[in-house]
């Protein structure tokens, strides 16, 4: 069984149900579907960078909640400095400092997960903020 893309096909958000390309409305349960972009998106485009940012985001929060505690999340991130400090009071303290780091990483990720993609941008990779 082959599975084929039909461009003058697309689903609804809302029930999954097919419907026409140009369809403004579902005839299923009549929610308004958002419009397609108009242009082609070429592979430079503004959505790829987005997704990239996205993606950079995702995988940083992910790894401040899982392995924060060691301070990894920041060395993904490119701060080093930050990092390394993390990771020092974390183990340099026999341990007890990952009492302190720990906290702190799930407050990060979750922080990095809730942030738009362009307020992730901003403040992390343009501005390189190091700390909280």
């Amino acid at each position: 069984m082959s599975v084929q893309n039909d461009l003058s096909k697309k689903h609804c958000y809302a029930c999954a149900a097919e419907l026409d390309v140009r369809a403004e409305l579902c005839p299923k349960c009549g929610v308004r579907q958002p419009e397609l972009p108009k242009a082609p998106i070429e592979e430079d485009s503004s959505l790829n960078e987005y997704l990239e940012i996205q993606s950079r985001k995702t995988v940083a929060g992910i790894l401040a909640i899982v392995m924060g505690q060691f301070g990894i999340h920041k060395f993904y991130l490119g701060k080093h400095t930050a990092g390394i400090v993390t990771l020092i009071f974390g183990i340099g303290t026999l341990g007890y400092g990952l009492f302190i780091t720990y906290p702190l990483a799930i407050y990060e990720g979750i922080k990095y997960l809730r942030l738009t993609p362009k307020e992730f941008e901003e403040t992390y990779i343009k501005q390189k903020k190091q700390w909280l």
